[in-house]
């Protein structure tokens, strides 16, 4: 089973998203800020991650160029209400595969996962 990291500080958010993953047929690991999903990815092997942009901690750039500076070519999904196109092309300069904005169509996000991977 494919592993998805979603890092989203928001509580019901992440449940809702890994509900989404879960239904969809994936193995979903709840992280809530920067710092734990980097502490996740550096002990586990994570498929992709789909990441909020403001989270406590470290937020999803600086996460995504963590990641990116590793070495790592693992799918990067950020799903965020920083929508506006500075945000998008940052997110996407850094290293990020997609740009999801909230809210969010479950398909939509569905459908960008399956593709992503």
């Amino acid at each position: 089973m494919l592993k998805i990291l979603v890092a989203e500080d928001d509580v019901s958010t992440n449940k809702l998203l890994c509900a989404i993953l879960k239904i969809n047929g994936y193995e979903a690991i709840p992280a809530f800020n920067g710092e734990a999903a980097l502490d996740i990815i550096d002990h586990q092997h994570i498929d992709l991650l789909l990441c909020d942009v403001m989270m406590p901690k470290m937020d999803g750039f600086a996460l995504t160029q963590a990641i990116r500076d590793g070495g790592s070519m693992m799918p990067i999904l950020m799903l965020t209400a920083k929508g506006d196109e500075v945000d998008r092309i940052v997110g996407l300069e850094l290293g990020a595969d997609d740009y999801i904005t909230k809210p969010f169509s479950v398909k939509e996000l569905a459908a960008r996962v399956k593709a992503a991977l």
